[in-house]
C-alpha cells in the first residue's frame, strides 16, 4: 500500500470535480491513475470504465505504459486511454447523421487535406474562410471528415442532445483530462457537457502550454476550468519525482522565458564543435556516445531513446547523413512532416499497379491528377499553378483532346508536345504528353501497359 501525503489523499477519495496542478514530474500522472484504479476498486457496473483523455498518441502510449504498472492486469481493461480525437471519432461515426452528414462518414487525412486547400494556413484569412466553407460542405454532403472538424462537431452533437450526453456519462462515471490547461474552445466545451453527469479530474500545467499557438487556446483555461466547474483545487507544486536530481526542467522554463543564469544546469551540458563538415558530423556522433555515459553513470542504465531537435529541415538531414556515416552506422528515426512523402507514395503505388489496356487515358489523368495534389500541398504560389495545370492537363487528357503547348511538368523556355495537325503524319513525341502520344510510345516499344 503506497503511503501517500494528505493532498493525494484528497485526490484518491473526493467525489467533487477536482482540478490538479503541478510541474512537470510532480506526480499528477501517477496519482490521475490511483484515482482511477480506486475508483475500478469501488465497483462499476457492467460496461462501464474510467475514461483518461489526451493530447497525442506519445502521450497515450506513455500513460500506458504508466498504468500497466500501476494497475493490475485484471483491471486494465476497465481503463479507456485515449486520444481526444479518437474519443471524439467515435462519437461522430455513431452519431454524426444528426448534424445532418451521411450516415458512413471517411477521414479526410491531413495529407489530402492539404493537397485540397492548396497548403492554405490560416494565416491566409481569405483563403482560409473560403477553405472552412468546402469543408464543411465535405463533411454535410460527402461525409469526409477533417481533425480540426472532430471537435467542433462532437461540441454541436453533446450541446444539443442530452441522451448522447448522458450515454456518455454512464458509460464513464468518471473522466481524467490530460493537460488541461491546452484543451480548446470546441474541446473544452465537449468535456463541460460531459461534466453534468461524470465527475472529471483536470490535470494542468500552469508553465506548460504546447499548444497555445492554435486559436482559443491560453492561459485562461485553467480560469474558466475554475469557473465552471468549481472543482476542488489541489497543488502539487514543483516537487519532481521523475527527475529529482537534475534542473533540466528548470533549464526548460528558462528557455521558453528567454533568460538564464551563469552558474549553469544539474544535468544540462553543451558539447562545442566546429563547423567543418567532417569535425561536425564526429561530433554528432561523439554526443551520442556522451549521453550513453553520462546516464549509465547516473543511472546504472543506458537510456531507452535520444533525441536530436534541430531548428531547420536542412539541419535534421545533416544529423541523420552523420548518424548513417560508415563504418558503425547508429540506428534512428527522422520525424518530419510527411505530407509530401504520403502523397507522393500515393502516386508511386499508383504507377505501380498493373494497368488495362485501352484505359491508357484515364490512367494518365488519375496520374496527373495525383500529381496535381503533391504540388497543391506546397501552397506556394507557383506550385499551385502547376496545380492547376496538370488538372486542366488531366481533364484534357480525359476528355481525348491533346495536350498543352507547354507541359507543366517542365522548365521555362522548354515546350512540350503540340497538338498535330492530322493532315500530316509527324513522329510522337518520347515525352509522355498527350493520350496519343502516351499510346504511340507504349505502342513502339512494344511492351505491355502492365502486368499480365
Amino acid at each position: 500500500m503506497l503511503d501517500l501525503c494528505p493532498k493525494r489523499q484528497l485526490i484518491l477519495h473526493e467525489q467533487r470535480h477536482l482540478l490538479v496542478t503541478g510541474g512537470p514530474g510532480s506526480g499528477k500522472t501517477t496519482i490521475a491513475l490511483l484515482k482511477a484504479l480506486h475508483r475500478i476498486e469501488a465497483g462499476l457496473n457492467r460496461g462501464q470504465a474510467v475514461l483518461f483523455l489526451s493530447f497525442s498518441r506519445a502521450a497515450v502510449a506513455r500513460i500506458a505504459e504508466t498504468a500497466s504498472e500501476r494497475i493490475p492486469r485484471a483491471d486494465q481493461g476497465l481503463l479507456a486511454i485515449q486520444t481526444f480525437h479518437s474519443f471524439f471519432w467515435e462519437i461522430l461515426r455513431t452519431h454524426a447523421y444528426l448534424l445532418g452528414a451521411p450516415k458512413r462518414l471517411t477521414l479526410l487525412a491531413p495529407h489530402d487535406e492539404r493537397a485540397l486547400s492548396g497548403g492554405v494556413t490560416r494565416r491566409k484569412t481569405d483563403a482560409w474562410r473560403n477553405w472552412t466553407t468546402e469543408r464543411e460542405r465535405l463533411f454535410a454532403e460527402e461525409g469526409r471528415t477533417a481533425f480540426d472538424l472532430f471537435a467542433p462537431k462532437t461540441a454541436q452533437l453533446l450541446v444539443r442532445c442530452e441522451r448522447i450526453r448522458r450515454i456518455l456519462s454512464a458509460h464513464y462515471p468518471l473522466i481524467i483530462v490530460d493537460e488541461a490547461q491546452d484543451t480548446g474552445p470546441e474541446q473544452w466545451t465537449c468535456v463541460k457537457m460531459l461534466a453534468q453527469h461524470s465527475q472529471l479530474l483536470c490535470l494542468a500545467d500552469l508553465e506548460q502550454q504546447i499548444y497555445d499557438f492554435l486559436p482559443g487556446i491560453g492561459p485562461k483555461r485553467v480560469t474558466q476550468i475554475e469557473s465552471d466547474l468549481r472543482p476542488v483545487r489541489v497543488d502539487l507544486g514543483a516537487e519532481n519525482h521523475r527527475s529529482p536530481d537534475n534542473e533540466i526542467a528548470a533549464f526548460g522554463a528558462d528557455v521558453l522565458a528567454a533568460r538564464g543564469r551563469p552558474g549553469g544546469y544539474a544535468g544540462v551540458s553543451q558539447l562545442l564543435f566546429q563547423s567543418e563538415a567532417a569535425k561536425r558530423d564526429h561530433s554528432i556522433r561523439q554526443s551520442v556516445g556522451v549521453v550513453c555515459s553520462r546516464v549509465r553513470q547516473a543511472t546504472g542504465k543506458s537510456p531507452q531513446s535520444i533525441a536530436f531537435l534541430t531548428s531547420f529541415d536542412r539541419g535534421a538531414k545533416i544529423v541523420s547523413n552523420a548518424l548513417r556515416a560508415a563504418p558503425n552506422p547508429i540506428a534512428h528515426k527522422v520525424l518530419f512532416d510527411d505530407s509530401k512523402t504520403l502523397l507522393s507514395s500515393r502516386l508511386v503505388a499508383f504507377l505501380m499497379e498493373p494497368k488495362i489496356r485501352g484505359n491508357e487515358a484515364e490512367d494518365l489523368a488519375v496520374a496527373l491528377e495525383l500529381l496535381s495534389s503533391l504540388f497543391r500541398a506546397n501552397g506556394t504560389k507557383t506550385s499551385l499553378e502547376r496545380a492547376e495545370k496538370l488538372r486542366n492537363w488531366a481533364s484534357e487528357t480525359r476528355l481525348g483532346g491533346e495536350s498543352y503547348h507547354r507541359s507543366p511538368l517542365q522548365g521555362p523556355g522548354r515546350t512540350g508536345p503540340k497538338p498535330q495537325d492530322h493532315a500530316t503524319q509527324r513522329k510522337p513525341s518520347k515525352r509522355l504528353g498527350a493520350h496519343e502520344n502516351y499510346t504511340a510510345w507504349h505502342e513502339r516499344r512494344r511492351t505491355p501497359i502492365g502486368r499480365p
